[in-house]
């Protein structure tokens, strides 16, 4: 049997890209987040939270080795249509908070705002992984370190948000 050479290279473009969502040509990142957000709201019920930061710990590091492994064959330094580090900051997000619906789409929107505004040092690693003199390993760990930095954001914002409207 023959091995086809690109097989590994399309699987990691597969997971980088979260099955292809990356390609959609209109906020792929939003749709990233949004896919992370529909798997967590269908398998809520079933997910324990040991599992999801296994999961979301498991798929930072092979989503690393997923953007580096891009990074090598592109020119680009952050490609549009690399979706798993929108996908992971929204993992983030949602573990962070209350099993609710209203916390889980208030995380959705703070992720985007604070992915999309780049606020309170995201900015700064973001600019990171665009410089000419980062290696590639760490433009790779910027790319994703961005997102998570902004899912944690959202998150924190959300239970504090709902603490002080538990007073109101």
């Amino acid at each position: 049997m023959r091995r086809n050479k690109h097989f590994p290279t399309i699987l990691v473009w597969l997971f980088a890209t979260c099955g292809g969502i990356g390609k959609i040509p209109k906020c792929p990142g939003t749709c990233g987040a949004l896919l992370a957000l529909m798997l967590w709201t269908i398998g809520r019920p079933h997910i324990f939270s040991p599992f999801a930061i296994t999961l979301l710990f498991v798929g930072s590091i092979l989503g690393w080795r997923a953007i580096l492994h891009i990074l090598r064959f592109t020119s680009e330094k952050d490609p549009p249509y690399i979706v798993i580090d929108e996908f992971l900051g929204q993992l983030l997000a949602l573990i962070c908070v209350p099993d609710t619906q209203i916390a889980e789409i208030g995380a959705f929107l703070l992720f985007r705002f604070f992915d999309i505004k780049k606020k309170g040092g995201i900015r700064s690693v973001d600019l990171l992984s665009k410089r000419s003199d980062t290696s590639l390993r760490m433009a790779a760990a910027c790319i994703i370190g961005d997102d998570l930095l902004a899912g944690l954001y959202a998150g924190i914002l959300v239970r504090i948000l709902g603490f002080c409207m538990a007073f109101l």
